[in-house]
């Protein structure tokens, strides 16, 4: 069986991100999960949506137990996972301030 791959070919590809779009994506998604919780929050709590007393404190935004914190929790990682690619990403394509001499 032949050898496919050249010494210089390891298998990688290129793409373009743009990422002020995918910023903004981001942030679009975090706030609409918010407003979906607070949706059900209101349906569920206030106007009795359900009489069943684990999915009230499910949807309920005030305790520290409920969808609502793991859904923060989880957004906050996904933006610090996103500002650390943004920073890897920029820091690979810009070319560097310093030349090393010597």
């Amino acid at each position: 069986m032949q050898n496919l791959k050249s010494g210089n070919d390891r298998g990688s590809a290129m793409f373009a991100l743009d990422i002020g779009r995918f910023l903004w994506v981001v942030l679009l998604l975090c706030l609409i999960i918010e407003i979906a919780l607070v949706y059900l929050d209101l349906i569920v709590n206030w106007q009795r949506g359900s009489s069943v007393g684990a999915i009230r404190r499910l949807f309920n935004i005030a305790p520290e137990d409920g969808l609502a914190s793991l859904c923060a929790v989880l957004q906050t990682f996904v933006v610090a996972a996103v500002v650390w690619i943004n920073f890897a990403v920029s820091r690979q394509t810009m070319p560097s301030k310093y030349v090393h001499c010597g």
